[in-house]
């Protein structure tokens, strides 16, 4: 299973390319769980990501990890913003159960 550390590398390789992808994978970090087009596998306190159609894990070490990178997906996609709430301005839909 191929990895890789750095979450900016990764997410440019990603490509996210409309809401329902940001939040997929904004859920799946967060719930450590899939969602979406995003896969993920607990190992320990460590948490691997991977997109569909990609080889690649992202590994989040740690849940001070986990937490960075939900930070750089707000800022990144996000403006800033609570990621829940600039999804449902961009008119998402997609719910949770967590």
């Amino acid at each position: 299973m191929p990895t890789i550390t750095d979450c900016e590398r990764w997410l440019d390789n990603v490509k996210l390319t409309s809401a329902d992808d940001v939040y997929s994978l904004y859920r799946t970090v967060l719930d450590e769980q899939g969602c979406g087009d995003f896969q993920c596998s607990n190992r320990g306190k460590e948490l691997y990501i991977r997109a569909s159609g990609s080889d690649q894990w992202l590994q989040l070490a740690s849940k001070i990890i986990r937490e960075s990178f939900l930070d750089m997906l707000k800022a990144r996609y996000c403006e800033g913003k609570d990621l829940q709430i600039w999804y449902t301005s961009k008119g998402g839909t997609m719910s949770h159960t967590g």
